[in-house]
């Protein structure tokens, strides 16, 4: 199973640099049909989880207007069972507030057939309401984009 989880990571990379391009497809294109994302930590106005690859590729569509993701960069990566586990840090300018932020990431990624069936994204609210300028802006990013 770890080619398997060894071929994820190297799809979540991609995915990552293909939004450096606000390119947002490749990040869709990891899930199954019934693939989902969770925010563990969404901060209010945020959805917590989304369901089903169509949702998922409606919600990241918005992020090229709200986040220029400047680097994604792996920090650790650990492989148990069909779960990758990647910690990650994250160089990216608000655009509605013009904010440079530095966000660190942990991921935790149930992979099935080569595809992401789950995508939990533990990050830090209190960052992203800063970065875009209060919590008003945040939940304006969560309703149509990613952040």
């Amino acid at each position: 199973m770890s080619e398997d989880l060894q071929a994820a990571e190297h799809m979540l990379g991609g995915a990552m640099e293909a939004l450096t391009r606000s390119e947002t497809g490749p990040w869709s294109e990891m899930f199954h049909e019934d693939g989902a994302m969770e925010f563990p930590f969404a901060p209010p106005g945020y959805p917590p989880r989304l369901d089903g690859k169509s949702a998922i590729a409606d919600f990241i569509k918005g992020y090229p207007d709200h986040v220029n993701l400047k680097s994604m960069t792996f920090t650790g990566s650990y492989y148990s069972g069909n779960t990758l586990i990647i910690e990650m840090v994250g160089d990216a300018t608000s655009l509605p507030a013009g904010n440079d932020f530095t966000m660190k990431y942990v991921a935790v990624i149930t992979v099935r057939d080569g595809k992401f069936v789950l995508y939990k994204d533990y990050w830090d609210p209190l960052v992203g309401i800063k970065a875009m300028g209060g919590l008003e802006a945040l939940e304006a990013l969560g309703a149509g984009g990613i952040a």
